[in-house]
């Protein structure tokens, strides 16, 4: 079985990354065992907003509960709580598939060498609407730090109400949501004239042709989930440079 066909594509839940960061497995829980905490070294293979990927050099039982700790410059500090879901073995190692519980406690961010020189997102106001309220936090916390005003909206009809009230600079838009979807809105947006900014279309699900229906109805911009904040942030800037 190759490392992709370990992953779980169908939840969206890993992103791959080119970086050799090692990382620390705090085990609290060796497979229900009551075994004091221990620390496994590892090496992370892929990492998301859900969970991540890594090599290790002792075998993990499936349900072993740890907390997952790394500092990386390019992306950050990591720190998130969650269970081994898969486990496997091969010529290398074992690799272990583990499931953040809730949303990461610290966010991976870019580093400040990576930004565009001269142009920043501060006193950027945006709008976030996402019905994962995972993601909300994630993206509010992430803008926030680089000195954004963001306003949150969980729903398409949420997200038009914010919009009659007040313009907004950028729009991050998630396409796949109960009721109004992100189409609909977009579909709204230009119907009512309403000012959005720059829209950025988000999903995790969208097909290619949904993807170029978003871009269709006005959207600068397509990102999928897992999040890439390094590309999101680049990609954001450009746009505000070029306004």
């Amino acid at each position: 079985m190759s490392d992709q066909q370990f992953q779980r594509p169908e939840n969206r839940v890993f992103r791959r990354t080119e970086l050799s960061t090692r990382m620390q497995i705090v085990v609290e829980d060796f497979g229900g065992s009551g075994s004091a905490a221990r620390v496994a070294e590892g090496q992370m293979v892929d990492v998301g907003v859900g969970g991540l990927l890594a090599r290790v050099g002792e075998s993990l039982a499936e349900g072993t509960l740890c907390t997952v700790r790394f500092t990386e410059p390019e992306v950050g500090a990591l720190e998130a709580r969650g269970y081994v879901r898969r486990m496997r073995s091969d010529e290398r190692g074992f690799l272990v598939g583990i499931e953040f519980e809730s949303h990461m406690e610290a966010l991976r961010r870019p580093a400040d060498e990576d930004q565009m020189e001269g142009f920043d997102l501060g006193s950027t106001k945006i709008l976030v609407v996402d019905d994962e309220p995972s993601v909300v936090e994630l993206l509010y916390r992430f803008l926030t730090s680089r000195g954004c005003e963001v306003h949150t909206a969980t729903s398409g009809e949420e997200a038009l109400e914010a919009l009659r009230n007040a313009p907004h600079d950028i729009t991050l838009l998630d396409l796949k949501m109960p009721g109004m979807g992100g189409l609909e809105v977009l579909e709204t947006i230009r119907e009512e004239n309403l000012d959005a900014g720059t829209v950025w279309a988000v999903s995790g699900y969208a097909t290619d042709a949904e993807a170029r229906e978003a871009l269709s109805h006005g959207a600068a911009d397509f990102i999928s989930k897992p999040l890439d904040l390094k590309y999101l942030e680049w990609s954001m800037q450009l746009h505000r440079a070029a306004s």
